[in-house]
Parts: structure tokens; C-alpha cells; sequence
């Protein structure tokens, strides 16, 4: 009794594992002990029927054979990942095992038609996707997008008042008038006692030149 015809292929996709054992048969499939029909939901179950719509109407151009899923039986088992993830390890585990039973127990050439066939429309059906998410770091919500930053400007304190500015007493203006100093000469808001001793000092330097304040031009 000669050894059945077999061979073992595995796909992954992220953290998701799917093994595949093809042989002999006549076009069963399976996944977990449940038939291909019946396996994950409907929008994902489109993705994995696609190798084998792809390769239900592929005939061989080198020795002429019909399609090779018609000869042969796929058992699947799948574990890890999510639903997505399994879905795409499992179609890459069914295009793997194609390949490598054409390619082992019929003719080489078939099996790199069979590649191309599958290449062609999506080279994830027999190569696997390196493809990770980057982990989040600290300083962050994820892994790129940081926390925001901004420098907040403290205001500085207003600058002081200025002094009152009141009315000047009536010894300011006698002493501005016995100077013979205009009121306008000096700046309102100087303190009574500034005042004072500019208009002394003016005084004084007016009668050391004997003018006594004539000629003097602010």
C-alpha cells in the first residue's frame, strides 16, 4: 500500500495561524472540523473564497488538467489573531497548500501557473504580510500622536500709577512766581518737593550771572 499524497502548508497573518493539510480527495474543504460555507461571517467569507474562485476555473496550460481544488481535499485548524486575521491566514494557507501539492505530485510547471494565477491578484495569498501595529509609547495616546504642548505666558504686574496729580498749593505758585519761572516749564507730574528744589537751583544760577532770571528761555 503506497503512502498517501500529502502535504502540510501553514499562513499567517499578525498573531493568527492557520495550518493546512491537503491530499487526495475530491474538493472538501474544512476549517476547525466545519465546512468553508459555514465559517466566519458573510462579508469576511468572501475573502477566503477568493483563491478558490480564482483556481475553480484554472486549467493547466502545460498538461491540460482541470482545476487542481476538484483532486484534492484541504483540512484547516486556525488559531490566534482576531476574525479578520484569521480569515487572511487561512486563505494564504489554501493557496500555499495548491502550490505545493501541484507542485510536488504533478508537474513544476503547473505549479508556477498556479503561483502566478494567485501573484496576480493578490501577492498575499501565498506571502505572508510583515505588516505590525506599532505600540504605543508614553508621552502619548498612541503610538505616534503625542500630548500637546504650549508655553504659557504669565502677564507681568501693570506698571504703577502715577503720582496724583493734584493742584499746586499756593506756596508752589508764589515760590514759581518769585522765580519768575513759568508753570509750564516744569512737568505736572513732578512732586512738590522736586519742584521746589529745581526752581532753587535756577534761582541760584540766575543770580550768580547777575541776570536775576532775565533772559532765561525754558
Amino acid at each position: 500500500m503506497s503512502a498517501q499524497q500529502q502535504v502540510q502548508t501553514f499562513g499567517k497573518k499578525k498573531t493568527a495561524t492557520a495550518v493546512a493539510l491537503a491530499r487526495e480527495g475530491k474538493g472538501l474543504i474544512k476549517v476547525n472540523g466545519v465546512p468553508l460555507s459555514l465559517f466566519g461571517t458573510p462579508i469576511l467569507r468572501a475573502k477566503l473564497y477568493e483563491p478558490i474562485l480564482l483556481l475553480q476555473s484554472f486549467t493547466s496550460a502545460t498538461t491540460a488538467l482541470a482545476s487542481p481544488l476538484s483532486r484534492i481535499d484541504i483540512r484547516l485548524r486556525v488559531s490566534g489573531g482576531g476574525h479578520t486575521s484569521q480569515i487572511y491566514a487561512l486563505r494564504q494557507a489554501i493557496g500555499k497548500a495548491v502550490v505545493a501539492y501541484v507542485g510536488k505530485y504533478e508537474d513544476a510547471a503547473s505549479a508556477l501557473e498556479v503561483r502566478k494565477v494567485l501573484t496576480s491578484y493578490d501577492r498575499t495569498l501565498l506571502v505572508a504580510d510583515p505588516r505590525r501595529c506599532e505600540p504605543k509609547k508614553f508621552g502619548g495616546n498612541g503610538a505616534r500622536s503625542r500630548f500637546q504642548k504650549s508655553y504659557v505666558l504669565i502677564p507681568l504686574p501693570p506698571p504703577p500709577p502715577p503720582a496724583v496729580q493734584g493742584p499746586r498749593t499756593e506756596a508752589d505758585l508764589s515760590v514759581c512766581a518769585t522765580a519768575t519761572v513759568k508753570r509750564c516749564c516744569l512737568p505736572t507730574w513732578w512732586p512738590a518737593h522736586l519742584v521746589e528744589h529745581t526752581i532753587a537751583a535756577k534761582h541760584h544760577w540766575d543770580s550768580s550771572r547777575g541776570t536775576n532770571g532775565v533772559g532765561y528761555h525754558p
